[in-house]
């Protein structure tokens, strides 16, 4: 009687682990822009008010994002990773629209998220996606708030920075307020 001898071959398993290589680089959101380096030209920017003395760059495949996020239900947790002072975290989200029913129906094209990461609780997060690009606010107890905001029109490249990060000056100051005479003050009655 024979025996089948087993014979290992190198090939399948080396399969396995290039197709799981490619699979997770299709999935992974978010890339670091390394040192902040790149020439975007002004004309493809988003309008800052003000510029952070100090942020990170960073690239989003917007399609495998906005697959994830469309799926966003308010009663449903799902995770998605954002970029955080400590680099990428996984946060629980659930749809928190600000707008009532009608107004969440009329502008249907503004989403609004809530979230908390999944390491800690206490670290809270608000996210939306409008006409003006994608923004996110990080809350941890005790430090200050951290901001991604779209930098490119395309939603491509996002900026991240601490709010500590944004100088603001007193001169940012201007009173809107209309001029229209001084106001009367009825006198008080004469005795």
């Amino acid at each position: 009687m024979k025996i089948k001898q087993f014979k290992f071959s190198a090939f399948p398993v080396l399969f396995v682990f290039l197709f799981s290589l490619v699979s997770a680089a299709q999935t992974q959101e978010w890339s670091l822009i390394k040192n902040n380096e790149m020439a975007i030209s002004q004309e493809k920017l988003m309008v800052r008010k003000e510029m952070p003395s100090s942020y990170q760059l960073y690239n989003l495949k917007e399609s495998v994002f906005k697959r994830k996020i469309t799926t966003v239900k308010e009663e449903k947790n799902q995770t998605i990773q954002i970029p955080t002072l400590k680099g990428l975290k996984t946060f629980y989200i659930k749809e928190a629209s600000n707008f009532s029913k009608e107004l969440a129906s009329k502008y249907g094209n503004i989403k609004t998220s809530a979230g908390k990461q999944v390491d800690n609780n206490a670290i809270k997060m608000r996210f939306s996606k409008g006409l003006d690009g994608y923004h996110f606010a990080i809350y941890e107890p005790g430090k200050p708030s951290f901001y991604v905001d779209s930098y490119t029109k395309d939603n491509k490249k996002l900026i991240a920075y601490s709010k500590n990060n944004l100088q603001k000056k007193a001169s940012d100051f201007t009173c809107e307020v209309l001029d229209l005479g001084v106001l009367k003050t009825p006198s008080p009655p004469r005795k």
